[in-house]
């Protein structure tokens, strides 16, 4: 479906080998292909199934070692680009314990060299809603994203 909606949007879509859309989906080579294409591309989507497939079935402590496994590869592949707005979030929640989608507000951490930190230290749902982002509706993600990467149009003098 991901693949489905990007198209639509007119994204590239890029086939990783050893993409699988599960949990046994291999990490770091999806995380470096992302890495690859921001060396071209304004924009790349990310998107990792497995925390949500493990939400649904009930699986915490694999929940948390898949979002381990996100967060190193991540960590690898984009280490050292001070050139780069980086947002990690979801697309919706899914908490074990509902073993559902719920309208819970999702984490969001952006990211770059020249923003400015909080004091914020974990990345979980209570931590992020309580930085300097607060809780922000999705509609908003895209434009603040633009304009943190100086590409908004400018207004006024």
């Amino acid at each position: 479906m991901s693949r489905g909606i990007c198209r639509l949007a007119g994204l590239e879509t890029i086939t990783v080998s050893g993409a699988t859309g599960g949990v046994d989906t291999d990490y770091d080579a999806k995380a470096l292909a992302a890495a690859k294409a921001l060396d071209t591309l304004d924009f790349v989507l990310l998107h990792y199934k497995a925390p949500d497939v493990c939400g649904h079935d009930d699986k915490p402590d694999l929940k948390v070692q898949v979002i381990e496994k996100i967060d190193a590869a991540l960590g690898k592949a984009l280490s050292g680009r001070t050139d780069t707005v980086i947002a990690v979030t979801a697309d919706h929640s899914t908490p074990v314990s509902a073993r559902d989608h719920t309208a819970d507000p999702v984490p969001l951490v952006i990211s770059a060299s020249w923003l400015r930190k909080d004091r914020v230290e974990c990345f979980d749902e209570i931590s992020a809603g309580e930085g300097a982002l607060g809780t922000i509706r999705g509609l908003d993600l895209l434009p603040l994203l633009i304009g943190y990467a100086n590409r908004a149009e400018k207004y006024g003098a």
